[in-house]
């Protein structure tokens, strides 16, 4: 320990604070469940806008009525303290009515992406000894198979219409009608264990009101599962303090006025996703946002949402924001010649590896229209409510970086052979800890065990991602310890190649993989999957292109061995680079 306390390394000296002001650094996590503190951080502007969704406007008075609306219904199907209720819905108010309502009486919500295959609902429902499931009207024929061989005794079906303007539920019917003569799983369910929504608000209106339940230390709030880029989906069992210090942590991440409230905030990831959940959902709204709703996001869409909407906040994977560069730059695709986008104040990207040439076109791309911002950038895990670091300063947020930890949370950089901490700008594991650290995964000590790693009296998350800290405490994110690829007894980092070859002018969008060919003798082939945008240039003419400027950027051992032109790169549902398919060989 004498060695190691003689070296400098950031979770001790914490450079990163010097950013926050007084107030942050002195900041504490109330002992209040989420519901409460949405209530306490909007209680003096109930009449703001929180939620907007298709035109309609629902205020945050609305909102809490709405939610006491539904714990009666709950209440009434039968939903006490400590159960679990899965929801299987999309981007609705009444997704928010519905975690709020659980939270407030003490209940806890297992959200799960409805695209699920039948056998892993069926395993993620009797894990968690769910009695009750919520589902959006498309994939209730889904659920009601999925149910079968589980506790399941009530369901509720939900629609997208529900809280629709009147204009727009008649055209959506029509819609919908339409489509359900060509998709049998779009038809809802004939199953006698589900009732639509409108018969769930029905039975708790004899219910005067509801208490709320009491808070408790360390009791789960949500389950969300991880991606399941490193294997099989687990449920990461989040708290009410994980929640509020998420909430906390955010708002003194964001250095405007008033933290961003009332905002226009475009809310375009799923709430079954820690980053949905945390990020896009409870602390948006603690902060006083008003959150515009996407139901069914598209990225191929994202230009005419973007136009259409005119959002001043957005959150969003890396995927569709090279989309919309992609499609500015096509003649025939682009809908933003002289269109303005000075409207935007904000635009967060996370949930994957960004890389430095994608950084610089976006920003670019922004600045060409009028829109006077750069791209902040996060990283995190859903074991950490998802965001743990932000680059919402000038002063960290270069090209490259992933921020500062939030003010609450701490990070180190192991060396993962020996287990000592590194110093500055030495590349190594990071581990994360903090208030958002989630309290396991349900059901599954096992893997619990395996991510946290206690060190020095500490906690901590061991996050499987390769990076250093510079002097100022900021991140620079190299590669999951998983895609490092081992090429000729070398360790060569595929986000390098990537950040190299999307500098090229013609690299629409590129993702690197290591590929074990049958007669590779079991060696990863560090391969470029590369998308191209319109050129007059041959294939054969980019490759050699982009082999030369690899070698002038790169030690030549640390090149892509193999390059491979491509119509588009596999997406995971959520729209993460979908590593494991690339390096199959087909």
């Amino acid at each position: 320990m004498d060695i190691q306390d003689s070296r400098t390394y950031s979770s001790k000296e914490k450079p990163w604070l010097r950013y926050y002001p007084e107030d942050a650094l002195q900041c504490e996590v109330p002992k209040v469940k989420i519901y409460t503190y949405l209530y306490e951080c909007n209680k003096n502007h109930m009449d703001d806008v929180a939620l907007l969704y298709y035109g309609r406007k629902i205020t945050f008075r609305s909102l809490f009525e709405e939610v006491d609306v539904v714990a009666k219904g709950l209440v009434a199907i039968g939903v006490k303290r400590g159960d679990i209720v899965t929801l299987t819905v999309p981007t609705l108010p009444e997704t928010v009515y519905l975690f709020f309502a659980l939270n407030k009486l003490g209940a806890v919500a297992n959200s799960i992406d409805p695209r699920t295959n039948e056998e892993r609902l069926r395993t993620y429902i009797k894990n968690t000894n769910s009695k009750i499931v919520f589902t959006i009207d498309k994939y209730s024929q889904v659920l009601s198979r999925a149910i079968n061989g589980t506790d399941i005794k009530q369901g509720v079906i939900v629609s997208a219409k529900n809280s629709l303007p009147c204009n727009k539920k008649m055209l959506y019917s029509l819609v919908e009608i339409a489509k359900g003569f060509k998709d049998k799983d779009a038809v809802t369910t004939k199953d006698k264990r589900f009732i639509m929504w409108n018969q769930f608000v029905k039975k708790g209106s004899g219910i005067d009101c509801v208490e709320e339940a009491p808070f408790e230390e360390n009791t789960p709030a949500g389950i969300v599962y991880t991606s399941g880029t490193t294997g099989i989906p687990k449920g990461a069992l989040l708290s009410n303090e994980n929640l509020v210090a998420q909430a906390i942590n955010m708002k003194h991440a964001v250095f405007i006025k008033n933290h961003g409230m009332g905002l226009h905030f475009l809310n375009i990831m799923p709430p079954w996703l820690a980053y949905g959940l945390t990020c896009g959902l409870s602390s948006i709204l603690c902060m006083g946002l008003q959150m515009d709703m996407i139901p069914k996001f598209d990225y191929k869409k994202f230009d005419k949402i973007l136009l259409e909407h005119r959002p001043e906040v957005i959150l969003g994977v890396p995927t569709f924001f090279e989309e919309l560069i992609k499609r500015g730059v096509d003649v025939e695709k682009n809908i933003f010649t002289g269109k303005d986008l000075s409207f935007l104040k904000i635009i967060i990207v996370g949930g994957s590896p960004l890389n430095v040439g994608t950084e610089e076109k976006i920003n670019q791309f922004f600045k060409e229209h009028n829109a006077n911002i750069k791209i902040t950038k996060g990283y995190g895990m859903t074991e950490m409510c998802a965001v743990a670091t932000y680059s919402g300063k000038e002063e960290y947020n270069h090209y490259g970086s992933v921020g500062i930890p939030l003010v609450m949370n701490n990070v180190a950089v192991v060396n993962p052979d020996t287990g000592e901490y590194c110093t500055y700008n030495e590349v190594g594991e990071f581990y994360l800890t903090g208030p958002t650290r989630m309290l396991g995964y349900y059901n599954n000590p096992s893997e619990t065990a395996k991510i946290f790693v206690e060190k020095d009296g500490i906690t901590w998350v061991k996050t499987g991602d390769m990076g250093y800290i510079s002097e100022n405490g900021e991140l620079f994110h190299k590669s999951r310890i998983k895609q490092i690829m081992i090429f000729e007894g070398h360790n060569v980092f595929g986000s390098v190649i990537e950040d190299v070859l999307s500098q090229h002018p013609s690299v629409a969008q590129v993702a690197v993989a290591g590929v074990i060919y049958p007669d590779s003798q079991n060696c990863e082939i560090p391969t470029a999957f590369i998308v191209l945008k319109e050129t007059t240039k041959t294939k054969k003419e980019i490759i050699a292109e982009l082999k030369e400027l690899s070698l002038q950027k790169l030690p030549q051992r640390d090149v892509a061995q193999d390059y491979k032109i491509v119509d588009s790169i596999p997406l995971t549902p959520v729209g993460k680079v979908d590593y494991e398919r690339l390096r199959k060989p087909e």
